[in-house]
């Protein structure tokens, strides 16, 4: 009986400890792009690529007239990478688009960064597009 109690204390433990993934970077690239030209977004957390049911991209202030986009895990062992390759749309402006970073664990709670929780969208992070003709 005393192996059992101690066999559920340390799984509770280690599960206890596990914590969410954390946003480790985002990068575009290229990080000026022109309308039209395709971008790559790749963004990395800690843990494994399991670790995470969904990562997207909202652009801020378009929430209602774009769709989010979603991001894939890149096959990899050793690095929780996330990307998507997409077309700068040509109807977009010339600005700096704020892509706001949301992620969902595989528990369905949403990853949330310190500095980034009181966003409407991209609690996980956000990075910077900028746009040109």
């Amino acid at each position: 009986m005393k192996s059992i109690v101690m066999s559920l204390l340390l799984f509770t433990s280690v599960f206890a400890f596990a914590g969410q993934p954390e946003l480790v970077q985002a990068t575009t690239t290229p990080d000026t792009v022109s309308i039209g030209d395709s971008v790559t977004v790749a963004v990395e957390f800690t843990g494994k690529p399991s670790d995470l049911d969904k990562v997207y991209l909202v652009v801020r202030g378009h929430e209602y007239d774009t769709q989010p986009f979603y991001l894939q895990p890149r096959e990899s062992l050793d690095q929780n990478v996330w990307t998507a390759r997409e077309p700068v749309p040509y109807n977009a402006s010339a600005a700096v688009y704020h892509l706001d970073i949301n992620a969902i664990d595989k528990g369905g709670k949403e990853i949330v960064t310190e500095g980034y929780k009181d966003n409407v969208s991209g609690k996980a992070g956000s990075i910077d597009l900028t746009v040109t003709y």
